[in-house]
């Protein structure tokens, strides 16, 4: 990871940014994502090897994980929010991406497995029984193998690549781009996924303003790094800025602040 890219990790890491960009992406700037409905979550996810020729399945390490609790029309909802920093274009990252997804899913699917094996017994109905004042599930054979009931639901989970490099984003956008389709049969049968990206380089002048946190500032530096950023620093001497954020700017500016 580069300088650029370790300090936006730091910038980032904190929850008032993270929850700045996000509200961006999946908001268009309305302030949804409340920093203080974020928890933190372990960023480390064992994966199968991703570039090598290894046997044994890897330790992979997301940049930033958060689970995103939040109250919609009365009911309490989970959503798992991850970031992935680039200061370079990655051509490969809808496979990435995609691959943190699967294995935060089949985590998922796993530790329901443990939670049920704990409480359950194998029958041929899905109701709960006490016993001896301990609640414990009854599974369908199928339930019990499985591990995973019909009823039972995954926390969605959103990933968000973050880039930060000064040329527009010129990598694959989702996985058919990745693909040569000649026949577009098959299509309907392939599975796309689609990256979410947010890109200082392929903002319009307006987007800056839908932050409400330095980010907004950092990703305008980093679009205008090479004409007229100075200017836009010059704008920032009677403003209180964040120190992680002053770091980041120092870094996507190559400035003093």
């Amino acid at each position: 990871m580069g300088a650029l890219d370790a300090e936006a990790k730091q910038y980032l890491g904190k929850k008032e940014a993270f929850a700045d960009a996000f509200n961006f992406l999946i908001y268009n700037g309305e302030q949804v994502i409340d920093p203080d409905s974020l928890s933190e979550m372990d960023t480390s996810q064992l994966a199968l090897p991703y570039g090598n020729n290894a046997r044994l399945p890897v330790q992979k390490y997301r940049d930033i994980l958060k689970i995103w609790e939040a109250m919609t029309d009365g009911n309490r909802i989970y959503v798992i929010l991850g970031a992935e920093l680039q200061g370079k274009v990655h051509y490969a990252m809808p496979v990435k991406d995609g691959l943190y997804d699967m294995i935060g899913y089949s985590k998922q699917v796993e530790e329901n497995r443990k939670s049920l094996s704990k409480n359950s017994s194998d029958a041929d109905d899905a109701e709960i029984i006490s016993e001896d004042g301990v609640l414990r599930i009854k599974l369908t054979s199928e339930e019990f193998l499985l591990g995973f009931r019909k009823e039972d639901r995954l926390i969605p989970i959103i990933t968000a690549v973050i880039y930060v490099g000064a040329e527009p984003w010129t990598g694959p956008r989702c996985l058919f781009d990745m693909m040569d389709i000649d026949d577009e049969r098959i299509k309907p049968f392939l599975n796309n996924y689609k990256l979410n990206i947010i890109s200082a380089a392929d903002m319009a002048e307006g987007d800056f303003e839908k932050f409400h946190t330095d980010l907004g500032l950092a990703m305008q530096i980093i679009k205008h790094q090479k004409d007229d950023a100075d200017k836009i620093i010059e704008g920032t001497n009677h403003r209180r800025i964040d120190r992680d954020a002053a770091f980041f700017l120092k870094k996507a500016a190559n400035q003093d602040l």
